[in-house]
């Protein structure tokens, strides 16, 4: 067919769909390029992070043992530091963790409640008190113990029963058929 508006049509057509996968493949590496740049701006806090874990000792199952003042440990999106959460951030408490690092620059220290021990316990204890969990974990930048109901209805159940335990409970309780980690 050699009429005018068939062969700008099917021109039209032909550049959309080219068009439009140019647009997709460049999008998608850009995101991967985007990815690989966060990525390697975090290389100096993932790497503090595996010296940290590396001087911890385990016990008997292999588990970590954590010291009694820390709090839970993060990169922070914007500085890509490694935060590590401290209960007590004097400097007598700061000095003896930079001892961990080969560079405590790229570590930064954010005071906060409760000592991760203490959230692993309350884990333990929340997941053996309540029904229906879909998900439960530690949020260790919020320090806080997060917990997914599968049953909407039992919601209100739930949060009487978190309120049991006190009123200063660290503790979050929502409603998730999600049985993915909700702390990334």
């Amino acid at each position: 067919v050699n009429h005018p508006l068939a062969v700008m049509i099917t021109y039209y057509f032909h550049y959309t769909a080219f068009s439009r996968m140019i647009h997709f493949f460049l999008f998608k590496t850009w995101k991967l390029v985007e990815t690989y740049e966060i990525m390697q701006k975090q290389n100096p806090a993932r790497n503090a992070h595996r010296e940290f874990m590396s001087h911890l000792e385990k016990n008997i199952e292999g588990e970590v043992i954590y010291p009694d003042t820390f709090a839970g440990s993060y990169i922070d999106n914007e500085t890509y530091r490694l935060c590590i959460a401290l209960t007590d951030c004097s400097q007598k408490v700061t000095s003896e963790y930079n001892k961990y690092f080969s560079e405590p620059s790229t570590v930064e220290y954010i005071s906060a409640k409760y000592s991760y021990n203490y959230l692993s316990e309350l884990r333990e204890d929340v997941e053996s008190d309540l029904d229906n969990i879909s998900t439960i974990c530690i949020d260790q930048k919020q320090n806080i113990v997060k917990v997914g109901v599968n049953d909407p209805s039992l919601l209100n159940e739930q949060m009487h029963k978190q309120m049991a335990y006190s009123e200063d409970f660290p503790v979050q309780i929502y409603y998730s058929e999600d049985t993915k980690n909700v702390c990334r």
